[in-house]
């Protein structure tokens, strides 16, 4: 039995991520190292460089996502990254991506495929650490309880170091455990190599070899030539490994020991006072203003980021502490790709049942039972130290923590196997007492609830899918989508007509921008057909995305329409499209010149006026240049009753008697017209009887006008869709009230109505 454990562990490990790889593959068809914002595709450039041709990186490329750009020009970032020479990252991953896309073409699955072996291998080393130290029966557990933990499974189909960097992890746990029982240089020699190929996988190598010399020094105390005849193979194993990235650093001019550019930003965005250290959220203004006084050192950035938090130095520490709870925490906190989503899809991840939820709190405790055994364990509780301390010093991502997962399980295999063995020796009421800490533990690391349920899980692929340029198959989550919606019971989105409304909007925003979608699907690739309908999908999205999605949706938007001027600098609608992006930004003034560039080629085009319009009645306060877009627009024939419902109340408004006329098209209009303004009003409603826009300002109109049933009726209406607004809107209707009374008392003749004994009183 002893010689089949392994052989269990590994081919169950290995059957599990291949139906994995494949799965996701085929019913996903999602390839994340399309999408330009991610690390997925940074990875898989780099590699597609490496094989074909470019084996020593001489135009090494550098991550340029969108928040960079508000950081510092790229100018600047390549300055500090010290230039095209210097890797970006630690280059072993991209090597062995490249690899894989030089002998089996570019084509994602193959890396998972691979991956998935590494994975498998990982589980098998961790069977051989735990064994080693605690026996066969714990061994199998501590492979198993990895083989079968989803978080670690799912990073088996993305192009991204994370996974593989557990393999690493193991690989040097193992050999440093063997190195430290035997204690002899050529063992430590062995573990100086091992120690070196992690460091070209991962930055915090160098750090992990200066512990372990650390380690053999204060071990040998009394002993000093001892310890130097095992340090010395560990180093020179170590520079062995290294010796190669030198001397290619050498050759290309880059700095000689120089591994990677990242760390000064990261620590800044992990740190600095005011950052959770909970995902990626870089502090813009606090990162310019750090990098550039430190010059992207890191130890100088270190510096300036802790004296951000010199007011209130306790917060650094409980920022800390939230970091390393939110590192214990069930919840996969999403980075590039998204655990919750991808589960929700597929049955082989879900297959995956153990989550960081068990494993921590089984973990922690594992470490207190297998306290009186520390001295065998000896090299799992320091590499599980650095490896917690290493990424809770920057920020957590659930994907950081995938290293130290199969250190996870060899400790809480200690835990497993001791519930085993009481069970089983019947000592209930020690398996009772250790449950309540685990319980304690458990607590902490319980996860929020997924936030993709049955209802929404379909458009969150969908989106992922048209981010990647996988158009047809997120037609085919959308229709999913759709199908979802229309089977679901009664009230699942709300009883009031407010959330009705709210997903009959989303709804039809959703429509609006696959059916665009589709018609760039049909045009011919790269003309200009494409790129305007391309753009015009991204572009309908926009108004119900998050805030991930909408900085990439927005940027994609943008270079469709700049795509489609590329083509025909006159083309109809692409300044339009532009200035319809940057109002959903919010950038007025870029909405507002764009629109006019649109005017300039196309005097009446009917939206762009509409659009000026808006900016100038919502967001600039300016009715009467209002009022011109407004009724340019409806001359233009665009019928649209937002804009008919705001001209109307802009021309019941009398503060304009003495305005200049507007000449809209070859008409005067007088800008104080209150019967021109009830008209609008009576359009807009029949247009739009449900618009929350024409709803609120015909209501103005028609109090204006003292029809107060009709007003009434309509802002009735409206707090039926804005119940947050119930109160203010019955004082309005009360004050309408009480308004046209009193306009009405000062009208009526004196002692008219009265009776003849209340007029001679």
């Amino acid at each position: 039995m002893k010689k089949l454990a392994p052989i269990i562990v590994f081919t169950i490990a290995l059957i599990l991520r291949v139906l994995y790889v494949v799965e996701h593959h085929h019913e996903l068809g999602l390839d994340v190292s399309k999408l330009p914002q991610t690390d997925n595709f940074v990875f898989s450039e780099w590699a597609r460089i490496i094989a074909d041709g470019d084996v020593l990186c001489r135009e090494q490329p550098h991550a340029y996502h969108l928040w960079t750009e508000k950081v510092a020009p790229e100018g600047r970032w390549l300055e500090w990254y010290g230039g095209t020479q210097t890797y970006h990252q630690s280059p072993l991953y991209a090597y062995m991506v490249a690899a894989v896309y030089y002998f089996t073409g570019t084509d994602h699955i193959y890396v998972g495929l691979m991956q998935a072996v590494l994975g498998a291998l990982t589980c098998l080393l961790t069977f051989v650490i735990a064994a080693r130290a605690l026996g066969t029966r714990a061994g199998v557990i501590a492979g198993l309880l990895l083989a079968f933990t989803g978080n670690y499974l799912f990073y088996d189909a993305f192009i991204l170091r994370d996974g593989p960097m557990a393999f690493f992890v193991a690989l040097t746990t193992w050999q440093l455990q063997k190195a430290a029982e035997e204690d002899r240089p050529w063992r430590w020699l062995i573990a100086g190599t091992t120690l070196g190929i992690f460091t070209l996988a991962k930055e915090t190598g160098p750090v992990i070899l200066l512990l372990t010399v650390g380690f053999l020094a204060w071990r040998h105390r009394t002993h000093p030539i001892r310890g130097m005849q095992v340090i010395l193979p560990l180093v020179i194993g170590w520079i062995l490994i290294l010796i190669p990235v030198f001397a290619r650093n050498q050759i290309v001019g880059a700095p000689t020991f120089g591994l990677s550019t990242r760390g000064p930003e990261v620590y800044v965005a992990g740190n600095a006072s005011g950052q959770d250290g909970i995902g990626w959220n870089p502090p813009i203004q606090q990162l310019r203003t750090i990098l550039l006084d430190s010059n992207f050192k890191l130890s100088s950035a270190m510096a300036h980021t802790i004296a951000t938090h010199r007011a209130a130095p306790l917060d650094f520490i409980a920022l800390q502490a939230r970091k390393f709870a939110s590192f214990m925490n069930g919840y996969e906190v999403p980075n590039n790709v998204d655990y919750d989503l991808h589960r929700s899809h597929l049955a082989s991840l879900r297959a995956g049942f153990i989550s960081v939820t068990f494993l921590a709190p089984a973990a922690l405790l594992g470490m207190l039972l297998a306290f009186p055994r520390r001295r065998r364990l000896l090299v799992p509780y320091l590499m599980f130290s650095a490896i917690v301390a290493s990424v809770v010093m920057l920020y957590i991502l659930g994907r950081f923590r995938v290293q130290a997962l199969p250190l996870f399980a060899v400790f809480a295999a200690v835990t497993v196997d001791w519930a085993w063995r009481a069970i089983s020796r019947r000592r209930l009421a020690s398996l009772l007492l250790m449950s309540i800490p685990f319980a304690g533990l458990l607590a902490f690391s319980w996860p929020e609830a997924n936030k993709y349920v049955d209802l929404n899980k379909n458009a969150g692929i969908m989106m992922r899918l048209l981010k990647a340029g996988n158009h047809e198959q997120a037609e085919r989550y959308y229709q999913r989508h759709l199908g979802m919606v229309a089977s679901a019971p009664p009230g699942t989105f709300g009883q009031t007509q407010s959330e009705q409304a709210s997903l009959n909007s989303r709804l039809a925003t959703l429509k609006n921008g696959m059916e665009e979608l589709a018609l760039a699907r049909k045009a011919e690739a790269d003309s200009l057909e494409y790129a305007m309908h391309l753009g015009w999908g991204y572009t309908h999205l926009l108004p119900i995305l998050d805030r991930g999605d909408l900085v990439e949706f927005t940027e994609m938007a943008i270079g469709a329409f700049q795509e489609a001027l590329l083509i025909d600098p006159l083309v109809e609608g692409a300044w339009h499209g532009l200035g319809t992006v940057h109002g959903h930004r919010e950038q007025f003034v870029e909405a507002y010149q764009a629109y006019g560039k649109e005017l300039d080629l196309h005097p009446n085009h009917g939206p762009s006026h509409r659009d000026r319009g808006n900016i100038y009645f919502f967001a600039w306060d300016q009715p009467l240049r209002a009022l011109y877009h407004f009724l340019s627009a409806d001359a233009a024939g665009l019928n649209d009753a937002p804009s008919l419902a705001c001209a109307g109340h802009i021309l019941i408004n009398p503060t304009h008697r003495s305005a200049r006329p507007l000449a809209v098209g070859t008409h005067l209009v007088t800008p104080y017209n209150p019967e021109m303004g009830a008209d609008l009003a009576r359009r807009a409603v029949a247009l739009s009887p449900e618009n929350e826009v024409v709803l609120e300002q015909a209501a103005i109109v028609f109090y204006a006008i003292d029809d107060m049933e009709q007003s009434e009726r309509l802002l009735r209406k409206l707090i039926q869709y804005q119940p947050w607004r119930e109160k203010e809107l019955t004082r309005r209707i009360a004050d309408y009230h009480r308004a046209i009374q009193m306009r009405t008392t000062k009208k009526t003749p004196e002692g008219a109505g009265e009776t003849d004994q209340e007029a001679g009183s």
